[in-house]
């Protein structure tokens, strides 16, 4: 999908809870928390907010993206209230999430982003981008692997959550970091393998 698709779920969100009743609570939609947009509704008594913003890492996966998350406030903020009278900001990171739509980078164009998926096809577009790097040469693996604790268990969660192994042996896990062929430096990416097949850590 691309952006303007975002932009259409976004809009047919905001335009379901209009459709439902709510109006716009515009007492609590003024300032900034970096994020791309927002929106905030009411019905008579309760203030939801819904927002887009961008991400960079979720769990160990390092990639690119945008989320849409409708939100419910606390009870003190108050409805259909001047500014004076509503009763503190609204912070994103404390919203208590209704549901999250969640957009990851495929694919870029001169250094801009033009396709987004979901979790599983971003997962698999960055082993497609790596497993053609390496065959035109652009990385090798390093010889040394990282044993420790934090790589491992980093190993751990991803092995669990793509392979759905629920108890990945340890002994089996290899973790190395990839290597520019052109300069030696550290390529960014890691390489993790078990029981013989590899997955990209980025």
């Amino acid at each position: 999908m691309k952006f303007a698709d975002i932009n259409r779920q976004f809009t047919e969100i905001v335009a379901g809870y209009l459709k439902a009743g709510y109006t716009f609570n515009t007492a609590t939609m003024g300032g900034s928390q970096c994020e791309i947009t927002r929106v905030d509704l009411n019905d008579g008594k309760n203030v939801i907010r819904i927002l887009l913003q961008s991400f960079f890492c979720k769990d160990d996966f390092f990639n690119d993206g945008y989320e849409i998350i409708v939100g419910s406030t606390r009870s003190t903020i108050g409805a259909n209230q001047p500014p004076e009278n509503a009763a503190g900001t609204i912070w994103n990171n404390r919203l208590d999430v209704v549901y999250r739509l969640e957009f990851y980078e495929i694919c870029k164009r001169n250094g801009y982003a033009v396709w987004f998926g979901n979790r599983d096809e971003a997962i698999s577009a960055s082993n497609v981008r790596v497993a053609r790097r390496a065959q035109k040469g652009y990385y090798v693996v390093s010889k040394d692997d990282m044993t420790g604790d934090n790589a491992i268990r980093a190993a751990e969660r991803y092995v669990r959550r793509i392979a759905g192994i629920k108890h990945p042996n340890r002994a089996k896990l290899n973790v190395r970091h990839a290597i520019r062929r052109d300069d030696g430096r550290v390529y960014g990416q890691y390489i993790v393998t078990y029981n013989g097949k590899s997955y990209i850590l980025q």
